[in-house]
């Protein structure tokens, strides 16, 4: 912090070595790796670095070298001004904006709980307008992931990881370029350090001109009421013994003048306050912007898939990601299936399915305990995690063991391994709140994966016991509530798990069943045929299978199928006068069974497609009998 009257130097860094090139090299390494954040206002080292890579300083240039009035002769013509990675400071800037943002949803989501019913009005994106060097700049941000941000301008959105390493220092990748970054905010005013490079960002205020850094107002020359053009001088400061004009970006009317001259201001203070002339400060914060976003990268085919597995993942615990992520992961996991091992896509999303269910059980609208007697079960998961919202103490709030266990498990999934109030806890457990609002949308996503479970061969080993656990833990955690889902988990459990064991106990059955109807029509004058038959109708397995098997075989002769499904199926109805015979050499039953009290006529046969023409031999044998 520095006071109102602090003197023009703060600090000096003096570099010295065996030759000049040595000495500036030490001085850029010195001034690169000085951090410097001062309260309300920004150094120059931006300046002083770009002062370092002028010949006119460095003496590379014997014909031309740096007089007293250089650096104004170089600063009138554009000269001096350090605005490398603009855009990054822009983006950085737009984070800060989305994460204050977050910073309010998350106290008022508090507030509420306090009163008993906790609420929160999300938004998803956060928009702002920011400006730079008089340029007006209007982005959006979302997270959609712990340190994943998607910052976008024009349509044109890039992918952003931002690492904090303390309240001043990160580090910045964007669309996989990684940077150096100090930011400091003040106010409305974002004081941003790129790689060495400061910038100073203010959101948009509606006009409100703030004084850069602790001055003295010498004169305000304009009223309440003047109309301004660009470039007009509106006030005048006087700061490090300098004096400083703001003018005016646009052209405007003087809605208020808030300084007067004499005052000492404190830096960001507000000095004016403009309204724009009918529709010319909105062009003038449209115009073309000379900085733009970077390029989207390229990814492979596995990073894709990886990538589109986070974005999934950040959905399923509460984060702002897209309503395409769930299609674009399914395309990428398409692209890479031939190439990444299966195992690996089941396990990654096996992961996914274990956080789901973590975090849909905490929404449970039934009774948690239901090992316990039905008249002691009251109280549900989704009360219990309302309640915790009210204190963040689980021993003010008395909640069960069997919840806080739930609980404890659902936060670890955002690296939160303790239930002491931190910001941290504040931060995962709004996003879990999201997560309940959001269960329609998550099931989408945990259903969209499971059907192509469903159309892909069985795991085994260790990766099969993995699956089958989470299949569980996904039917038992949805419960009523998302009856689809369920039916998919168990679909996918039964053709994975269960039918393979009950095919390998019918396998025997239908081989005795062949065995059986094979030895019948081998000789259908035996004396126990009736007992055979008999035999065969008792069976509770679905037999139809039998005869399908015998004429994919392309089996003639007698057919003592044709009877046993007769009676199987009709036998209930009072199926009498059974008779099996040949109409030439096609095996033929016929038989009565009562329908609606009426006597009811069939005729069970053998035959092709083909013949199932109006005039076909099928037509003809129903008429003949």
């Amino acid at each position: 912090e520095i006071p109102a009257d602090f003197d023009s130097m703060i600090a000096k860094i003096i570099a010295y070595g065996r030759t000049r090139d040595e000495a500036l090299a030490r001085l850029r390494r010195a001034l690169s790796d000085t951090t410097v954040v001062i309260e309300g206002g920004a150094s120059n080292k931006s300046f002083l670095l770009a002062l370092l890579d002028r010949p006119e300083v460095t003496g590379h240039n014997a014909q031309r070298w740096a007089d007293t009035a250089w650096i104004d002769r170089t600063r009138d013509t554009g000269g001096l001004v350090a605005d490398q990675h603009a855009e990054i400071a822009l983006i950085a800037a737009a984070i800060e904006a989305c994460e204050e943002q977050e910073r309010t949803e998350i106290a008022h989501l508090i507030e509420t709980a306090r009163g008993g019913r906790p609420l929160t009005a999300h938004k998803p994106v956060t928009q702002c307008e920011l400006k730079l060097r008089g340029t007006v700049y209007k982005l959006t941000c979302a997270r959609i992931g712990e340190h994943t941000f998607r910052v976008g301008m024009h349509d044109h959105h890039v992918r952003v990881q931002l690492d904090r390493l303390d309240d001043a220092r990160a580090r910045i990748a964007v669309e996989g370029q990684r940077h150096k970054l100090v930011v400091a905010t003040h106010g409305p005013v974002h004081f941003v350090e790129v790689d060495g490079v400061a910038h100073r960002i203010s959101r948009d205020e509606g006009g409100v001109l703030r004084a850069p850094a602790p001055a003295l107002v010498v004169a305000t020359p304009v009223a309440a009421g003047d109309e301004v053009q660009p470039g007009q001088p509106l006030v005048v400061l006087e700061s490090m013994k300098m004096e400083t004009v703001i003018p005016a970006t646009f052209p405007a009317r003087v809605k208020e003048v808030v300084a007067s001259a004499g005052t000492q201001v404190d830096g960001l203070a507000p000095l004016i306050k403009l309204e724009p002339l009918g529709e010319a400060g909105e062009e003038q914060a449209n115009d073309d912007t000379p900085v733009a976003l970077p390029a989207q990268r390229v990814l492979p085919p596995t990073e894709q898939w990886q990538q589109a597995l986070d974005d999934l993942r950040a959905a399923v615990l509460g984060y702002d990601t897209d309503a395409d992520a769930l299609a674009r992961y399914l395309a990428a996991r398409d692209a890479v299936c031939t190439e990444t091992p299966a195992g690996d896509i089941l396990r990654a999303e096996c992961a996914l399915f274990e956080a789901f269910a973590s975090l849909a059980v905490l929404g449970r609208n039934r009774p948690a305990d239901e090992h316990i007697n039905q008249e002691l079960r009251i109280h549900s998961d989704r009360e219990y995690l309302h309640t915790f919202l009210t204190t963040f103490d689980v021993e003010r709030a008395s909640l069960p063991a069997t919840f806080v266990a739930r609980l404890t498990a659902a936060l670890a999934h955002y690296g939160v391994d303790t239930l002491t109030h931190t910001p941290a806890l504040e931060r995962a457990i709004f996003r879990v709140f999201l997560t309940q609002q959001r269960g329609a949308q998550l099931v989408k996503v945990i259903v969209g994966i499971l059907e192509r479970w469903l159309q892909e061969p069985a795991p085994d080993g260790a990766l099969a016991q993995q699956a089958r656990e989470q299949l569980e833990r996904v039917k038992l955690a949805t419960q009523l509530r998302h009856a689809t889902l369920g039916d998919l988990a168990r679909s996918v459990r039964f053709r994975w798990f269960d039918q393979p064991l009950v095919d390998a106990e019918r396998a025997p059955i239908w081989q005795e069943m062949l065995d059986d109807v094979a030895a019948l029509a081998a000789n259908p004058d035996a004396p126990d045929y009736a007992e055979g038959i008999a035999k065969l109708v008792a069976v509770p397995e679905k037999n139809d299978v039998t005869l399908a098997a015998r004429l994919a075989a392309g089996v003639t002769g007698p057919e003592p199928m044709l009877e046993v499904l007769a009676r199987k199926h009709y036998g209930s109805a009072g199926l009498r006068d059974v008779r099996a015979f040949f109409a030439g050499t096609r095996p033929v039953v016929t038989g009565t069974y009562e329908l609606h009290a009426e006597p009811t006529h069939l005729i069970s046969t053998v035959g092709a497609l083909t013949e199932l023409q109006e005039q076909g031999a099928l037509a003809q044998l129903i008429s003949e009998h």
